[in-house]
């Protein structure tokens, strides 16, 4: 064991070297052995490995007649927790977008049931908030905490909920788990309880990106209307009697502003939005059209951007996208009108999918 590096009220994390590798020790208190024979479970399903969630390495009980200790071992990482980084670090749009993207793509992960003989059942967190998220050297986001997840297989339409005395944390619960009306017997009341505290986490990182150069200090949810450890009572009440959800900055109003005067100006705004993502990922999807876009970019004498399906990639996102094919666009759309699937490209609908996607850009920066 190196140093103590985090404590809370089921154990404490330790930063040790094991094979020459610095490694996370988190060691359970005795009273919480149930979270530890879970989330020992849970890393041993087959197929859970995934690069936005936390790597195991083992697990062992150690001790003698008077003291046990219960240990998992898993990887470690430097920048700590989510809920800790965002304390310290403003971001920009990528980082954000990263952050939130890689710790979606846990989530999905872990809900996904992948069927066949070394198939992997559904998993639900259950206790998803911004304390139980690792950020990784890359800037990517790892899941992490298990001792509260629940599996489902619907082959064998079997849902497996340990026995355990630890409740998931208030601040971050469903309005259905506060107000106990979620069926228990479903599995996915589960993933959306999931997606709710995930919400909660969105929102701590949207709050902590710089947008016009401001950013905001970085705060829990519910921090101006809740006690600093809430009562379940206290969030029932909250979120449920008094329906109050965490607040996003007013400049974000502007951004919503934005949106709502282009509809009302613009009738198809939705249509031309939908047509420009279209074509977009038109040069997304297929490696043959792809290639098409990089000859027509060299034929007009312009360097290629290439395509890259790499979220931290600004030209992998269509409003940063349309700029270019608006610069190629009698190519494009000569290149478009040998496709069934695209009518006629006017000037004029160029004209109005570039305005629509500048108009949503603004948000795309921020969220």
């Amino acid at each position: 064991m190196v140093q103590s590096i985090g404590k809370g009220r089921y154990g404490e994390v330790w930063k040790a070297r094991w094979r020459g590798e610095y490694v996370a020790v988190k060691v359970f208190f005795t009273t919480d052995e149930a979270s530890w024979l879970r989330e020992t479970d849970i890393y041993q399903t087959v197929l859970l490995r995934h690069d936005n969630i936390l790597g195991f390495v083992a697990s062992d009980i150690r001790g003698t007649g008077s003291w046990t200790q219960m240990l998992l071992i898993t990887n470690y990482h430097e920048r700590g927790s989510l809920h800790d980084y965002l304390s310290t670090h403003a971001l920009d749009a990528d980082e954000a977008l990263i952050l939130a993207h890689s710790a979606a793509s846990g989530i999905s992960h872990l809900h996904a049931e992948i069927f066949g003989k070394q198939g992997k059942p559904a998993i639900a967190h259950r206790d998803i908030k911004s304390k139980n998220i690792l950020v990784q050297k890359d800037g990517t986001c790892a899941i992490a905490d298990f001792g509260l997840a629940v599996r489902f297989s619907s082959e064998a339409n079997e849902l497996d909920i340990a026995v355990n005395p630890r409740v998931g944390t208030k601040r971050y619960m469903a309005p259905e788990v506060l107000e106990e009306s979620m069926p228990k017997n479903h599995f996915d009341s589960y993933k959306m309880a999931d997606m709710y505290s995930f919400a909660l986490v969105m929102w701590e990182i949207t709050l902590r990106c710089v947008v016009d150069g401001v950013v905001e200090e970085y705060c829990i949810p519910y921090h101006n209307v809740a006690p600093s450890d809430p009562s379940f009572e206290d969030m029932r009440k909250i979120v449920c009697v008094d329906k109050y959800r965490p607040q996003l900055p007013k400049r974000w109003a502007s951004c919503e502003l934005c949106i709502e005067n282009a509809k009302k100006e613009t009738p198809d705004f939705d249509e031309l939005c939908a047509k420009a993502r279209a074509v977009v990922g038109h040069y997304k999807r297929s490696s043959v059209a792809r290639s098409r876009l990089k000859e027509i970019q060299i034929s007009m004498g312009l360097e290629p951007l290439e395509v890259i399906q790499d979220v931290a990639t600004r030209w992998n996102s269509e409003y940063d996208m349309m700029p270019r094919l608006l610069k190629l666009r009698p190519a494009i759309s000569l290149d478009l009108s040998e496709r069934d699937t695209f009518d006629n490209l006017t000037s004029s609908k160029w004209r109005l999918m570039a305005s629509v996607t500048s108009v949503l850009k603004c948000v795309e920066e921020a969220t």
